[in-house]
């Protein structure tokens, strides 16, 4: 019998030594550096079976924005918690340049670089964008009377798991007119959108555990300079936002409003681009009007309106309200009642002025009209003039359009107002065009 007690002993030793061994090697995954917003950091795959990984921790309630970016590895990007995954960008198109935008709640994250062509390679990987969400939390039986402004333009609420079915309530006064938008984080896609006419939205979410993020955005066309709206979310149960326990009962601010309800998975109209490269955003519909901003790769943007011949689609991004060319993104969702709009009228860039002449050597463009680049071909742009790739900081594909903010002594290189990149002269002709009245670029340092 104690033979016997001594072997029993034995083998729950052995046993827990071996699940001990299994359970160490399984958490052995190796990590390869940390991402940093600001410090590009270089990797190599060695393979195209071979994943690269990176510490990611986010401080608190944040937008981000990461970008893979390489010469011979088209990058594929993925976002896990644990075995959980967050976001994730596969890369189906093949491009060098692949960015990832999603909102992440704080806590610690992996991201996991690999090659959608199987082929290995040094490659750039970046936070190219991290963005603190200041948010409200709109637990179930509470609500919010607030406004937003021109000084003020945003309001954000974040909804956590719910325990049972709920009505989430949006009203807005007659001529105040926000627009919102429900993002859910957990899958990453937007839920319902509230623009134009309507005064209110309401939107059943399911009980479970899924994350929302709601965004109360100012909107200028509107005639109202404060623009007041409250939100409530009761349990289906109740279907009402009265005794939620907060001073100011939510109601509807105007009765004879109309209100557009929503159903989890709304057939929301949106466009994506379609190139990794992104999608320039213009203050109306005309690649002549000013650039107001940029649609990365990957983002979704809540479609308000279309022009009357169809070729631009009014969006809102990030707080921006401006224009995008529909032959540039991929469009989804219930487009077809999305209202005609006519676009304001353009506004054009504008030189700075000096006296200094472009060398005889540059490609001679049309002198007239603003001074702009247009992509014809995929073009890298590098933070500095030189074309190393450890440099690299995108690659525009084409369609793209830059508009030229100095040069160098030399003219081997033009600075762009994207972010300051800097392009070769050498793609003048070969990639891009030069049009416009350009002898008046200044003489700039890097």
């Amino acid at each position: 019998m104690a033979f016997a007690r001594r072997g029993r002993l034995f083998l729950c030793v052995i046993f827990l030594l071996v699940a001990g061994v299994f359970s160490t090697s399984a958490q052995d995954v190796p990590i390869n550096g940390t991402l940093v917003q600001g410090s590009p950091v270089v990797g190599t795959l060695e393979n195209g079976d071979e994943v690269l990984r990176y510490v990611y921790n986010v401080l608190d309630l944040r937008s981000v924005t990461i970008q893979a970016l390489s010469e011979t590895v088209h990058p594929t990007l993925r976002i896990v918690q644990g075995d959980t995954e967050i976001a994730a960008e596969n890369n189906a198109l093949f491009q060098s340049v692949t960015s990832l935008t999603t909102i992440l709640p704080a806590g610690s994250y992996i991201v996991e670089v690999s090659a959608a062509n199987d082929v290995g390679g040094t490659l750039i990987v970046l936070v190219d964008n991290e963005t603190p969400i200041n948010a409200d939390v709109l637990a179930l039986g509470s609500a919010f009377n607030r406004e937003v402004s021109a000084s003020s333009p945003t309001s954000l609420f974040t909804i956590g798991a719910l325990s049972e079915e709920a009505y989430l309530y949006i009203d807005a006064a007659a001529g105040s007119n926000p627009s919102a938008r429900l993002t859910d984080t957990t899958a990453s896609q937007i839920n319902a959108l509230l623009d134009g006419g309507a005064l209110g939205l309401r939107v059943r979410l399911p009980a479970g555990d899924a994350s929302y993020l709601l965004e109360v955005a100012f909107r200028a066309a509107a005639s109202s300079d404060i623009q007041p709206f409250s939100v409530c979310l009761t349990p289906v149960s109740v279907n009402s936002c009265e005794g939620t326990g907060e001073p100011v009962v939510v109601s509807p601010l105007d009765p004879n409003a109309p209100v557009t309800t929503v159903e989890p998975g709304g057939d929301a109209c949106t466009v994506t681009p379609n190139v990794a490269g992104g999608a320039n955003i213009r203050q109306s519909a005309t690649v002549n009007s000013i650039i107001a901003g940029a649609l990365p790769g990957g983002a979704v943007a809540a479609v308000i309106g279309v022009s009357p011949d169809g070729a631009w689609f009014n969006i809102q991004f990030n707080n921006i309200t401006g224009w995008v060319a529909a032959s540039v993104v991929n469009v989804s969702g219930g487009c077809a009642n999305v209202p005609t709009v006519n676009p304001p009228a353009p506004l054009f860039p504008t030189n700075t002025p000096t006296a200094t002449p472009l060398p005889t050597s540059t490609p001679t463009p049309t002198q007239s009209g603003p001074c702009l680049i247009s992509v014809f071909a995929p073009t890298n742009v590098y933070q500095i003039p030189n074309a190393d790739i450890s440099n690299l900081q995108d690659q525009v594909s084409a369609g793209g359009e830059l508009i030229p903010t100095g040069r160098l002594a030399d003219n081997s290189w033009w600075r762009t107002n994207y972010a300051g990149a800097w392009i070769q002269t050498s793609t003048f002709g070969v990639t891009v065009n030069v049009t416009g009245n350009c002898a008046n670029l200044p003489i700039v340092s890097p």
